[in-house]
Parts: structure tokens; C-alpha cells; sequence
């Protein structure tokens, strides 16, 4: 990423030069935690690699204005792809700085134009970062979850009047990240905090569909997968017994 970074700044000099215009470089980011940032950093969080079945988490877009000259961002777009079927997106949240003319909008496996824009000035200047928006998700099933960046529909923008930048030269779209869902080592442990307590109990009294669920019940998902304990399709008295042997089994 960095050799990237500055071949492209190089060549930013080069065509400043050449042609007195403004030469600009945006990098973006995407990374995945557990739990949500600051609005602005000079370093971003690292990305998490696994998250438990049934968990939350939030895909974080970060952008930074490095380069020659760097007047700072005035708003984007991107769209955050990821895995339907391992992940579910749940909301979109607007950071402080991007909070104007917001837009975002979730559909299978995918966020579309997630971004807004901003009336303040200097906005995300190398080495700060900004945060553009979040959107938190949940783990439904097991696997391994892939986010990733591509270009929005309305790009890129910086201060001072200047026409929207290029995806690929101008803005940088950040690597893919890698996410595996995983169910959690002890039988019962619906939350992945390795020990069966009351909350594992909430959790399976939340899903218990009786010996014989209706055909129309939607199939288990997500935390409910773990708490159908004798894996037979459904959540009853039988996974209720089974839990009641496991708990209190601290690590």
C-alpha cells in the first residue's frame, strides 16, 4: 500500500507540475470490529478476525486526503460489498464529520453509496483519518465473510471548488477484509464469553420454537442456531435440559 501511495503521489507531482493544476490523493479504508471508533484518528483500529455466530460487529469506512497539496475532504461514497448469506447488515451510522446530505442504502449483500458530506474545511489531512460512516451487522451463519470496497456513484470530492477525483488514480480503494464466523467452543455458550450463564439461558428461551415448529417458522439463524444444543432442528424442553447440565461450566 505504501509503494502504491507513493507512485501515485509521484505522479501527482509530476502532472502538478506539467499542468499547475491540483493533484490530490484520497486513501480509503474499510476495517471490521466489535466495537465502534472515534470519529477521527491518526491510526485506524485493526480489523478483527473471526467473530462468534450470532455476534454483532460494525464495518467501519475510514478516508484520509494525503498528497501534495491537501485541502481536505468535503465528502464520497463507496459501496461496501460483503457475504449475504454468513452476514446481515442492520444499520447505517452517519459519522460526526460526513452528516450532510447522507445516503447509504442496504441491500442483499451489499450497501449502496454509503457516504454524506461535509461543511467543514480541512477535513480527514494526512495522518488524520475520518471516519465516512459505519454499519453494524450480525453474524447469521456460519463461514468466511469477505468485505470490500467499490467505487459509489457519486466519488470523491475535496475543498476548493475542485471537480469529483478517479477511482484508482485519485482515490485509493483499500484491501478486502476477511471475517470467519465461528460457533463457540462450549456446548451452550450462545455468546461466545466462554461460560453458560443466565444470558445463555435469555437467549435460548428467545428462540425455543417447540418439538414440532410450525413449517412457515423460518429456519434457525444466527444466536438461535446455537441454542437448538441437540442440533435436531429446533429449539424445545430436550435443548433446555442440555443447557441445564452445562451451566455454570466456566473456563
Amino acid at each position: 500500500m505504501k509503494l502504491r501511495m507513493a507512485v501515485l503521489i509521484g505522479a501527482c507531482m509530476v502532472a502538478l507540475a506539467a499542468t499547475r493544476s491540483p493533484c490530490q490523493v484520497i486513501d480509503v479504508a474499510i476495517r471490521v470490529v466489535t466495537e465502534t471508533s472515534t470519529d477521527e484518528t491518526t491510526k485506524i483500529p485493526a480489523s478483527i478476525s473471526e467473530v462468534c455466530l450470532g455476534a454483532g460487529g460494525f464495518v467501519e469506512v475510514w478516508v484520509t486526503n494525503v498528497g501534495p497539496l491537501q485541502p481536505g475532504i468535503t465528502g464520497g461514497t463507496v459501496d461496501v460489498m460483503f457475504a449475504s448469506g454468513v452476514v446481515e447488515a442492520i444499520a447505517i451510522d452517519h459519522a460526526t464529520h460526513f452528516d450532510e446530505l447522507v445516503s447509504g442504502v442496504i441491500t442483499e449483500g451489499r450497501v449502496d453509496d454509503l457516504g454524506g458530506a461535509t461543511l467543514d474545511t480541512g477535513v480527514a489531512v494526512a495522518p488524520l483519518w475520518a471516519l465516512l460512516a459505519r454499519v453494524s451487522f450480525t453474524a447469521v451463519d456460519e463461514g468466511m465473510a469477505m468485505f470490500s470496497l467499490t467505487p459509489g456513484a457519486l466519488g470523491f470530492a475535496i475543498a476548493g471548488g475542485h471537480p469529483p477525483l478517479e477511482f484508482g488514480t485519485d482515490v485509493l480503494l483499500g484491501p478486502s477484509q476477511m471475517v470467519e464466523v465461528v460457533r463457540p467452543v462450549r456446548l451452550g455458550d450462545t455468546d461466545c464469553d466462554l461460560d453458560v450463564d443466565l444470558d445463555d439461558f435469555a437467549n435460548l428461551e428467545a428462540c425455543v420454537t417447540g418439538p414440532d415448529p410450525d413449517p412457515a417458522t423460518p429456519v434457525l439463524s444466527g444466536v438461535c442456531l446455537l441454542t437448538d444444543l441437540d442440533a435436531d432442528g429446533d429449539v424445545d424442553l430436550g435443548d433446555f435440559g442440555l443447557l441445564q447440565r452445562q451451566f455454570g461450566n466456566l473456563p
